[in-house]
């Protein structure tokens, strides 16, 4: 062994670097940064030892859950993957999705309506707007009072690895830090910092709000290749989002100050029924009292990225045929059906080359090559995938050759409706898509989640819903979104602008003393209650949900 590592270990003798030095990675490379490690989601932390033998693993506890993150040992998570096909089960949590921005680029700003020149003079004060995103430029005037104190109170930059103890890992960055711009922190992709600005900026919705940001570290490129997805987009761990929406409540709580959280995030991965480890903690903190949260309905409503269709009982298969595009390297395809509808799966090559039918078996997992092709299928068998009563299949294509691909649904059970979604918009290219599309059920995980405001986008100028906004219903049938705000096209925009309508209410619901008990469960019913309709339009549907947003409406049904 180095001695100079063998010195640094006896200085600072802990279990950590014991375990990593036991596991071969460098002391210098801590588990949330390394690829040698993966992040799980579980409910009790003992589950670790008692079902896999797993001790002294670093963990990132909530504050505001029973939930931890453990962070374990790559080859650990691949070994349970091969042999269950799911960490999930085992964990009564499971292994983190991957997520990416809603809208990769946003346009120029929009009339947010104009809400503090309103005669009900609100402006945010006194609450707090978080973002959990790329981070944000905090020397950006849009975040800077009068008097030259930042607006900011606080940034974990999860990028920035550091010893500080007031998180569990990265680096946190004070008031005092970004007032006199001495913090070493900044926004690269600039989605959080546009996000800020709708919102609560000088020239956004809550103008004299406070923020509370977190930036994400992007998602491991080990757990993105095991998913069979592309590394080069932006992408996140939702292990990471889960940590960030607990720092920025407890944050709230020691400020004692409401606040607003945005979520311009979304994935495909997931049976979009609100019962992901990320849905149900959204769910938990929407109902405490000045909490408000909300989460971008995503764009894919014609991306080509899901398809449904009914399998009756006499029928003996349909299939799903997926166009894929020239340079595809690999991609996942997600299948959700109940369990009283079962259902097996073969695969058919552009090239006429067959898997045969693969018999359903719980936690079953195998590869399958194509020889003439070159190209591999990972086929995964859950029945009931965690947290659900239904069945996932999951297959992995790796090396894929450019055409018609045929995925033989085989009907086992009784008649039942079975849903399928390819990866998100970035992670796949735009030639890659169902041959069959369907419109609905679009709207991005976690905007399935109970009780937040999922939201989608309409142009102000035409009273219209965008085309592209996310649709619903939830597969469960839960009508979204939740309602439509203004936009320059993109759902994070709109998610953006609704970000600091909610500020506003929590201004006008706690600060002034209106409605002490307010959370965002609450917000919602004010919204949609109050939101504008068509008359010709039958309400709620699943494009535009309740409405149009109408802040006023909504402060004044309080």
């Amino acid at each position: 062994m180095n001695f100079s590592i063998l010195f640094f270990v006896i200085i600072k003798f802990n279990y950590e670097y014991i375990f990593y030095i036991a596991f071969g990675v460098s002391v210098l490379e801590k588990p949330p940064y390394s690829d040698e490690f993966y992040e799980v989601m579980l409910e009790n932390e003992s589950t670790l030892q008692n079902e896999f033998g797993i001790t002294d693993v670093k963990v990132c506890h909530l504050k505001n859950s029973s939930l931890v993150v453990a962070y374990i040992p790559a080859d650990v998570y691949r070994r349970v993957i091969s042999q269950r096909g799911s960490f999930e089960g085992a964990l009564l949590a499971g292994a983190p999705i991957i997520m990416g921005l809603t809208d990769a680029e946003l346009n120029s700003a929009i009339d947010v309506y104009r809400l503090r020149d309103s005669p009900i003079d609100l402006r945010g004060q006194n609450t707090i707007i978080g973002i959990v995103d790329t981070g944000i430029d905090y020397k950006n005037e849009e975040f800077i009072r009068e008097d030259g104190t930042s607006r900011i109170l606080n940034i974990w930059d999860m990028t920035i690895d550091s010893d500080d103890d007031n998180v569990c890992f990265g680096t946190e960055f004070s008031n005092k830090e970004l007032t006199e711009q001495s913090a070493d922190t900044t926004d690269e992709v600039g989605h959080g910092t546009r996000m800020a600005q709708v919102a609560g900026g000088r020239s956004g919705v809550a103008p004299d709000c406070e923020f509370i940001v977190v930036k994400l570290k992007r998602a491991k490129k080990s757990i993105l290749d095991l998913y069979g997805l592309n590394s080069d987009t932006e992408s996140y761990e939702s292990s990471d989002v889960v940590l960030g929406i607990d720092y920025l409540v407890t944050k709230s709580i020691e400020y004692r100050k409401p606040i607003s959280i945005i979520l311009g995030l979304g994935t495909n991965q997931g049976g979009h029924d609100g019962l992901t480890v990320i849905e149900r903690i959204l769910s938990q903190m929407a109902l405490r009292i000045g909490v408000g949260i909300s989460v971008s309905a995503g764009n894919e409503a014609l991306s080509g990225h899901h398809t449904s269709f009914t399998l009756e009982g006499s029928s003996p298969y349909y299939d799903m045929e997926i166009n894929v595009a020239n340079n595809e390297k690999s991609f996942p395809v997600w299948i959700w059906n109940s369990l009283f509808s079962e259902i097996e799966v073969s695969i058919i090559s552009p090239l006429g080359e067959e898997t045969g039918r693969i018999p359903t078996r719980n936690n079953f997992t195998n590869t399958y090559n194509f020889n003439i092709s070159l190209t591999s299928v990972r086929v995964s068998y859950e029945l009931p995938a965690s947290w659900g009563r239904d069945q996932r299949t999951t297959l992995v294509f790796n090396n894929p050759i450019e055409g018609v691909w045929k995925i033989r649904v085989y009907n086992i059970g009784v008649t039942g409706v079975v849903n399928s979604w390819l990866p998100s918009n970035g992670f796949i290219k735009r030639d890659t898509r169902f041959l069959n599309p369907d419109p609905y059920i679009t709207v991005t995980v976690p905007s399935t989640a109970n009780y937040i405001m999922c939201v989608g986008a309409f142009d102000p100028s035409t009273k219209t819903v965008y085309s592209t906004s996310g649709r619903g219903p939830t597969r469960q049938g839960i009508v979204l979104p939740s309602f439509v705000a203004p936009s320059d096209g993109s759902t994070s925009i709109a998610t953006a602008v609704n970000g600091g309508a909610t500020a506003l209410i929590l201004e006008w619901g706690l600060n002034r003393i209106n409605n002490l008990n307010i959370n965002s469960l609450a917000i919602l019913e004010y919204i949609t209650r109050s939101a504008t309709k068509k008359l010709e339009d039958i309400y709620p549907n699943t494009i535009s949900g309740y409405g149009r947003l109408n802040i006023f409406n909504a402060i004044a049904s309080i």
